[in-house]
């Protein structure tokens, strides 16, 4: 026989796990210090989107797997050092 009781309890160790996989737009605005506008700007973009996900028919609550932000952030990023170079404003050492 089911014990309802223990079928619905949560295991902390599982919830803290499924946590530390996916963030929020909030998480991610904190973790890449921007703003919530520029990550739904990123979402909504046609060219290589940021690959959030929602549940059918949800308009909130959108969430991102760390490792499709961590190729995302691959494809959509340069090296502060390229950059640099490529404008022209790599500083010289002293």
């Amino acid at each position: 026989m089911i014990d309802e009781e223990k079928s619905t309890q949560l295991n902390p160790i599982y919830v803290w796990a499924i946590a530390e996989e996916y963030f929020t737009i909030t998480q991610t605005c904190q973790l890449l210090r921007v703003s919530v506008n520029r990550i739904r700007s990123y979402i909504d973009r046609d060219e290589d989107p940021m690959p959030f996900r929602c549940f059918p028919g949800q308009t909130k609550g959108y969430f991102i797997h760390k490792d499709d932000l961590r190729e995302w952030l691959m494809r959509n990023t340069v090296m502060v050092h390229d950059e640099k170079a490529n404008h022209g404003s790599q500083r010289t050492r002293r």
